[in-house]
């Protein structure tokens, strides 16, 4: 289950510019963290909140029941240069799980 304090991060492995974040959860839509924050470094040591959601849930719409592709948590923030990326979770939930299919990035 969710943990509040749990987190997944990315190494880049050089820096980049971005200011879009999306997790999308493939097969598992109510695999969403519920609550998190978005981080970013450029040494993997000090971090900057750049985004945070403390109540998030997705917008659902008919057509997406279908559609995996649609389940996609986003995270928008003015554009950052970073070399590592953390999403934390910010509070926890007693059952759901959270799954993260892919990872995504966009500078637009």
């Amino acid at each position: 289950p969710q943990g509040a304090e749990d987190f997944f991060t990315v190494d880049l492995g050089r820096t980049e510019r971005f200011s879009r974040l999306e997790l999308h959860l493939g097969i598992n839509p109510l695999d969403f963290p519920r609550s998190f924050a978005v981080d970013v470094s450029s040494d993997g040591r000090t971090w900057t909140e750049v985004e945070r959601d403390d109540a998030y849930f997705p917008d659902l719409a008919v057509d997406m029941v279908e559609d995996f592709s649609r389940y996609v948590v986003p995270g928008i923030f003015s554009q950052v240069e970073a070399r590592y990326v953390r999403i934390r979770l910010t509070g926890g939930h007693p059952y759901r799980h959270w799954s993260i299919a892919e990872f995504v990035l966009r500078g637009d």
